[in-house]
């Protein structure tokens, strides 16, 4: 899309022009779509030329030129296609219902238990990770701290807000309970409570200052926090003698030192004195991973000045590799030497795209990839500040000597998942994340080739990306940005649970009475067509509908939900891009005046008959084992308990009347414990294994049989009671007999599926 201040259309594009209202495409500008005829201003679009190998595909990104390619069976575009997303437009639309409601209580429709366990908890992560990083943003908005300092901020903060805690930190809350009454300070939760809280949260700014230069989720890429470096300052004599050779200022040189730093740090070489989370491997049996203080896919990275032969660039990002400057990034044309073993992996966590801007320079890119092979990152940037091709190598030597002499740079010692330093790796070094000092900031700078953001004004303007040409210009924060909105409108958290028939009914309790009542701990329900009848909700202002109904009825119940007690209400319908949305989005009053039939249900389906007839058969056999009350107004109903007036021993009439003695209804209780048990992993296990031989429902069966006469009285007299004549034929008694007689088969059949 063009915008003010784009660079020149490039060679390989030419310009579209879309309608607003059915996206029909025209070679120029008009007043009117040729297509739907709707009047106004159309939207300008660059179409970018295809190649017949990969139709419909873009290849190369056409700002900085990195390729794409192919991951196993499919295509990796250079470039990231900008689609809505269902289960994003919700949470935002819910988000902002909840914040401007009277009553910040919401229900959010679904047609499944899937969609409804999905939404739910997409939106519950995002909602906590956002209002942890709106947290950070407040810590910081007064001074500069360092990550400690910020680390204890927000202990404290959580430690006088048991909701707050429970809703931003829950991994916590599952390793350690909190003992005490808390509010009283740090610590005073309980002793591993705090100590595991104060863990995870430091994690967590850690990993917040440690995110990829290609993240645009968090308040760097945001532009609200700018990471400045304890002991780096412009009046240092190496800053003032090379910004005087280079006839730069020297706070520009500064800011230029501090984005190497920034380089190494996004790229995770940061050293934490207190866990070291990117110095060491972590495998997923970690107790951090298993208890989600971090992600699976953290490994470590450190740099040096030039790394040897045999050690991995995955792990060690080197400053000058073995050959000369080549082309790469603007110098000379030395003949650059390619280090034997050199793969060009990218960073853990980031895709290993050839040519897609990320880290494979420090691998030694041959000429033939178009790197101009042994150049560097470090090495481009030193040449984009002025510094001659020849003047390059001492330049950084001596610009890595001040770091390290400045303890900015701090030795290490990468190590395995157990411990043990790993082979192969010396003499490296990380950034000492007790140098960083994190303080608020307003606005980027920005590339116009590659669209990258910085937090500083850097020597020259020019970009620090691996390859990239581009010249960075100052961008003023969005007023649309919707980021920046949340972080400035102090908006509600969103705590969203859901509420479905696969929560078991006491959490579903639980849950609805926290909904009905005055705290925050939930103020949304995610949940199916199970709250769209006979269940009080408290009361609510907004309706928000996931998809359009399948119905009518299902949409007025849903809507009916919102408004009941004399107020008025908002229902909000999210139309997918499907056909069925589609229809009733271009004609709303044909859902709302559709026809809505009654309840109805064939009376002769056997499948339901039989159904029903198996439970009253589970029913009847639990009646026979069952303790009756002993008294004589239970005498002569099916299970009433009697006594016998001969022996005195006690017996369980059945619905025949025949008497169980106590050893017979103990069988039937081991049969039932036995073959109807409560979860299904006897069907399927047998020993902690999976079972080689089908389980044994005979016990089950021989039961049936010698009670099936009692079994089916009680199933007769369950259908006689105001069955419709007209439909007496699917309940005739041996049609019931043989529902019952076949009871265990057809569990039988079901288990062996």
């Amino acid at each position: 899309m063009s915008r003010p201040h784009d660079p020149p259309p490039h060679s390989r594009a030419a310009p579209l022009w879309f309608c607003r209202r059915c996206g029909a495409a025209h070679p120029r500008p008009v007043s009117r779509c040729l297509h739907c005829g709707h009047a106004g201003e159309p939207v300008q679009l660059h179409a970018v030329r295809q190649r017949e190998t990969n139709p419909g595909r873009l290849t190369s990104c056409l700002s900085c030129g990195a390729v794409g390619h192919r991951l196993g069976g499919r295509y990796r575009e250079p470039a990231r296609p900008v689609r809505a997303i269902n289960v994003a437009d919700v949470h935002v639309l819910a988000q902002d219902m909840v914040h401007h409601a009277a009553r910040r209580r919401l229900l959010v429709f679904c047609d499944n238990r899937q969609d409804a366990a999905f939404q739910a908890g997409w939106m519950k992560d995002h909602a906590r990770r956002f209002r942890l990083r709106a947290l950070m943003a407040e810590g910081i908005r007064e001074n500069p701290c360092s990550v400690g300092d910020l680390t204890a901020w927000l202990d404290d903060l959580l430690d006088a807000d048991e909701s707050l805690s429970r809703a931003l930190i829950p991994e916590v809350w599952q390793v350690a309970r909190r003992e005490g009454g808390g509010g009283g300070g740090r610590g005073s939760g309980g002793g591993r409570h705090a100590q595991e809280r104060r863990k995870y949260l430091r994690f967590q700014v850690l990993r917040e200052v440690a995110l990829s230069s290609r993240q645009a989720l968090g308040l760097e890429p945001w532009g609200r926090m700018k990471v400045e470096y304890e002991g780096l300052d412009a009046s240092l004599p190496w800053i003032q003698d090379h910004a005087h050779t280079l006839g730069i200022p020297a706070e520009r040189l500064c800011e230029g030192v501090a984005s190497v730093l920034d380089y190494l740090r996004r790229k995770r070489a940061l050293h934490d004195p207190e866990h070291e989370i990117f110095t060491r491997h972590w495998m997923e049996g970690d107790r951090e991973i298993q208890q989600g203080y971090l992600p699976g896919f953290l490994a470590p990275n450190a740099t040096k000045l030039r790394r040897a032969a045999n050690e991995k660039p995955t792990l060690v990002t080197q400053w000058l590799s073995g050959g000369g400057g080549g082309r790469g990034g603007g110098g000379g044309g030395t003949t650059i030497r390619h280090i034997p073993g050199s793969t060009g992996v990218p960073p853990a966590g980031e895709a290993p795209l050839p040519g897609n801007g990320a880290s494979r320079e420090d691998a030694g890119v041959p000429p033939a990839l178009g790197g101009g092979g042994g150049d560097t990152t470090i090495r481009q940037i030193a040449r984009k500040w002025g510094v001659p091709a020849e003047d390059v190598e001492p330049f950084l030597e001596s610009l890595f000597d001040l770091l390290v002499g400045r303890a900015l740079l701090v030795p290490v010692r990468l190590k395995g998942a157990r411990g043990r330093p790993l082979p192969n790796v010396s003499g490296v070094c990380q950034v000492n994340a007790d140098r960083l000092r994190l303080g608020p900031n307003r606005g980027v700078m920005r590339c116009r080739n590659c669209r990258r953001t910085t937090t500083r004004d850097l020597p020259h303007g020019r970009c620090p990306a691996w390859r990239c040409d581009g010249v960075l210009e100052w961008m003023r924060e969005d007023g649309d940005d919707y980021d920046l909105h949340l972080l400035d409108g102090a908006y509600s958290m969103l705590r969203p649970e859901e509420h479905t028939a696969m929560v078991p009914n006491e959490e579903r309790e639980r849950l609805e009475n926290l909904f009905k009542g005055t705290s925050d701990a939930v103020n949304c329900l995610v949940c199916t067509p199970t709250l769209e009848l006979g269940i009080d909700i408290g009361q609510l202002d907004s309706v928000l509908m996931r998809n359009v109904p399948p119905l009518p009825a299902n949409y007025w119940q849903r809507a009916g939900r919102a408004g009941r007690r004399h107020r008025m209400a908002v229902d909000l319908t999210y139309c997918r891009p499907v056909s069925h949305d589609r229809a009733y989005f271009a004609d709303p009053p044909k859902l709302l005046a559709g026809r809505i039939d009654p309840p109805a249900f064939n009376l002769r389906n056997e499948v339901m008959i039989a159904k029903h007839v198996h439970a009253t058969v589970i029913a009847g056999l639990h009646r026979l084992c069952r303790d009756g009350d002993g008294d004589g107004d239970g005498a002569g109903r099916p299970g009433a308990e009697r006594k016998d007036a001969r022996d005195g021993s006690r017996h369980t009439a059945s619905a025949g009347g025949r008497r169980r003695s106590e050893a017979e209804r103990e069988e039937i209780r081991d049969v039932l414990r036995r073959c109807l048990p409560r979860r299904v992993e006897p069907y399927l296990f047998e020993g902690g294994e999976v079972r080689d031989t089908p389980f044994d429902f005979g016990p089950l069966r021989d039961l049936v049989r010698r009670n099936a006469q009692d079994l089916a009285a009680d199933v007769r007299r369950v259908f006689e009671q105001g069955w419709p004549e007209a439909d007496a034929g699917v309940t005739a008694p041996a049609v019931l007999r043989d529902h019952v007689d076949g009871f265990a088969d057809r569990l039988e059949a079901v288990v062996a599926r």
